[in-house]
């Protein structure tokens, strides 16, 4: 009869040998570069334009308010930021003011949205999420949560939750063939208590989509939400 299990030894070679190729595969992919965008909804005074500097070459990175730029490339998933960088590749990075740096978990995939908030010390903080908005369709609204508290949201009479640092798809807040204003309120959870932080009215547009950004004002310790509205055609692929 013929064996239908392999010896006792050739199994623990087996499992170790799938151990050691799991762990290789694992620190190539924490190696591998990361395409980014970056999104700011407020400047750092004097800073339209910062520096991403890798092997001494200055890549400059332009940071408009309210609105996409990029997409740009980088050989690590730590990205280290300068302000007034030198037109020279070869300068001394010492010479250079740094403006932020962001490390990039492997686990957000090859391409990521930075959301950039300015600081206290002029500098930015980089919020990193996956930038994977495909089956994004017009209409439809996220909640993009970049807090680490629970927010709710009061939305054209319909109520939504958003984990701490996650991403929420809303779908539709409304089916109307037309555009209109409805109520929009936010609030947040602090202990068991929810307090709302932003209430107005919003524009419902059937033919964009919407992303609504949470995050915590590093200035001021406050949560802040902001908007962005786009057309599906400019989808990230």
């Amino acid at each position: 009869m013929k064996r239908l299990f392999a010896s006792p030894q050739v199994a623990l070679l087996l499992t170790l040998f799938l151990s050691i190729h799991a762990l290789a595969q694992s620190k190539s992919s924490s190696k591998q570069g990361v395409s980014f965008r970056v999104l700011t909804f407020e400047r750092v005074k004097g800073l339209k334009i910062i520096h991403l500097i890798e092997d001494q070459k200055s890549l400059p990175i332009s940071m408009h308010k309210n609105n996409f730029t990029g997409r740009y490339q980088s050989k690590s998933r730590t990205l280290h930021f300068f302000r007034d960088a030198s037109s020279d590749q070869n300068a001394d990075k010492k010479n250079r003011v740094s403006a932020g740096v962001v490390k990039v978990p492997s686990s957000l995939g090859s391409k990521v949205l930075l959301i950039a908030v300015p600081t206290q010390k002029q500098t930015y903080h980089f919020l990193p999420i996956a930038d994977n908005f495909q089956n994004f369709n017009a209409g439809e609204m996220k909640i993009i949560n970049l807090t680490k508290v629970n927010i709710a949201a009061r939305l054209n009479d319909k109520t939504f939750k958003a984990q701490p640092l996650s991403v929420t798809n809303l779908g539709k807040v409304s089916h109307q063939k037309k555009a209109h204003t409805y109520p929009a309120e936010f609030f947040s959870k602090k202990g068991e208590k929810w307090s709302s932080f932003s209430s107005s009215y919003w524009q419902y547009e059937p033919d964009t989509r919407k992303l609504a950004f949470c995050f915590m004002e590093p200035r001021t310790a406050r949560i802040r939400l902001r908007t962005i509205r786009e057309l599906p055609a400019v989808t990230v692929k």
